[in-house]
Formats: structure tokens, sequence, C-alpha cells
């Protein structure tokens, strides 16, 4: 299905292989919105990327200010800064392939947009994905709703390994935390007490999974003191 509004057509669903899911990465809300807004204008299907546009007002609404150009602007420069380490299922731990997200992004106050390119070194994790598999879609309503980049993270996460199974079935996964903050954060080290990456991440994170009614659960493993 494709949502046509504003003279761009998105669709419904984005799609990312779940090695690019499953790499460290760490984005602020809004970066995290241009993100998926981009995914929405590629098809698990496509073969070749095509040129990214979005209306500034979808990321920062219809009547920006100065402050809000300016956090579109961080965002942008954050985005095209993202430099992913993306390996092979099978590759050796330890092992580094360092891939830039974005080859380019444009913001142009005149016309209101956000122009850009995703990197051709991103195709196999964004492009022809029916035939590769090992794929996750998500619908990029529930993404645009979470109030902050961590929820969208996490329902990604939660989503790749849902669909490995019948989504009538409970699945069960256990993660180590310093691989979900790594995924997440993009740093395994950071919340060292557990109790504060709960109040600060994974709390924020199930009010929006409540909020999309999106039933996913987690409890902390103990051994000793550590979580």
């Amino acid at each position: 299905m494709k949502l046509a509004t504003a003279g761009v057509t998105e669709n419904a669903l984005a799609f990312q292989h779940n090695n690019l899911i499953r790499t460290p990465l760490r984005m602020g809300l809004l970066e995290a919105r241009i993100f998926i807004r981009a995914l929405s204008q590629i098809h698990q299907t496509d073969k070749a990327f095509k040129p990214i546009k979005i209306p500034l007002s979808f990321i920062v609404g219809p009547s920006p200010n100065g402050e809000a150009y300016e956090a579109a602007r961080t965002a942008c420069n954050a985005l095209v800064g993202q430099i992913l380490n993306i390996l092979p299922h099978n590759a050796r731990k330890g092992n580094l392939r360092k891939v830039p997200l974005m080859a380019s992004i444009d913001l142009d106050l005149g016309t209101g947009t956000i122009t850009g390119q995703f990197n051709e070194l991103a195709k196999p994790y964004l492009l022809d994905l029916k035939s590769v598999g090992s794929f996750t879609s998500a619908n990029i309503e529930k993404l645009l709703t979470f109030t902050n980049a961590n929820s969208a993270r996490l329902y990604w996460i939660l989503l790749s390994y849902r669909n490995l199974e019948s989504k009538s079935v409970t699945t069960k996964k256990q993660l180590e935390l310093a691989e979900l903050k790594a995924w997440m954060l993009n740093d395994e080290a950071l919340y060292p007490v557990f109790a504060d990456f709960k109040k600060r991440v994974l709390d924020p994170v199930a009010e929006d999974f409540q909020r999309i009614g999106f039933g996913a659960t987690w409890v902390p493993v103990r051994t000793g003191k550590k979580t």
C-alpha cells in the first residue's frame, strides 16, 4: 500500500535486513523520524535507490520556527554522519566493516524540503530483501507515533525476532544487557547501573509500547548482583 501526501509517495511499511536492525545505532528523535520517512520511500523489492524527498513539515510540524529549523539541521547532520559496523551474519567476532548509512542529505529552507540518498553500500540491507530473506517489516504510522528514538530501535529489534516464528505464538528471547545497550545506544557501557537504564530507557519505551498496543514485556535476569 502506498500513501501519497504533499507530492511524496510513501509505503505504509518499512523494511530492513535483520543485520541492519541488529547493528549498534543511536539516533535522536528527529533523526529517527527522518530515517523512518526515508525508509517509507523504498520497498523491499526495489533494486535501486531512488532520491529521497521529505517535506520539512513532516519532521518538525506545519509551522516551524527558527529553533525547529536548527533542530532539523542538527538531525540531518547526525544522520549523514552515521557510520555503521554492519557485519555479515557469519562474520568473525571482532571483525570491522564500516558502512556510511547515507550518501547525502540536503536541507533546503527555501522549499521546505529534506532531500538525500542512501549509500549504495547499504543496498544489501535495504533493497531486494524479498529475494534475500532475513528481513523485518514495521508499520510506518506506529513508528512515527513513538515519542523517543529508543522506542523505535527496540520495536525493530523485537519485531526481528518475533517474525522468525508465527505471530500467534509468544516469542521469548534472552539478550545480554551489554548487547542490547550496544544495539540501542551504540554504547554497551552506558548506564552501568541497571536501575538507571530501566528508568531512562526501558520505562519510556514501555509507555510508548503501551500507547500503540504492542504486547512486549521484559524481565531482568540476575546472577548475583549482575543483571
